[in-house]
């Protein structure tokens, strides 16, 4: 699939990358190895959302060499934003972005998850089994306290949900789960 997914579209977005290895902006011992996102199941997620995706920013979380923002891009978000920690991979998206002539409203920032601060507008958190328990507790924490300090319409698509615990306990609400879960801030 990744290298069908990469011809059809001139980039380079598949394979698994480890990160320890890698130039990192925080702690990669928490990190998992970098698995592209998979395109039925992003379309499935993004279909489920039942959501206006105009209305709404898109952030990946962990967004590896960019696959999940050249599909978001066929939404038609207000804006598409990735957050990855390792340099390399970074580098990569940032080529990808190009070779895909998405929009300037596409970016990706080199940055520890565990300090991004949320953008205040109606928002899809995006994330494929990015990191370990301690990061996404953080994560978790990080988000639920965006939501509190300015509440909007804000949906959390985890694919591979391993730490779901972790955002329940955080405050969120998982409802609906597959190979992935669509959590909100409960009220």
């Amino acid at each position: 699939m990744d290298t069908e997914f990469d011809t059809a579209h001139g980039v380079e977005t598949g394979g698994i990358t480890e990160l320890k290895r890698l130039q990192v902006a925080g702690d990669a011992q928490d990190s998992v190895p970098h698995i592209a996102s998979d395109p039925d199941e992003f379309h499935s997620a993004m279909g489920a959302l039942g959501i206006d995706h105009g209305r709404f920013t898109f952030v990946d979380i962990g967004a590896g060499k960019g696959r999940a923002l050249l599909l978001a891009a066929r939404y038609g978000f207000k804006r598409i934003v990735g957050v990855e920690f390792a340099r390399e991979l970074v580098e990569v998206a940032q080529r990808n972005i190009h070779a895909a002539r998405l929009s300037a409203s596409t970016s990706i920032l080199h940055q520890d998850a565990t300090r991004y601060e949320l953008p205040d507008e109606p928002l899809v958190q995006f994330m494929y089994n990015p990191f370990g328990g301690k990061t996404m507790a953080t994560v978790a924490r990080r988000t639920r306290a965006s939501f509190d300090r300015n509440p909007r319409p804000l949906h959390v698509v985890y694919v591979v949900p391993k730490e779901l615990d972790t955002w329940v306990q955080a405050g969120f609400v998982a409802e609906q789960r597959d190979h992935y879960a669509i959590l909100r801030p409960a009220t």
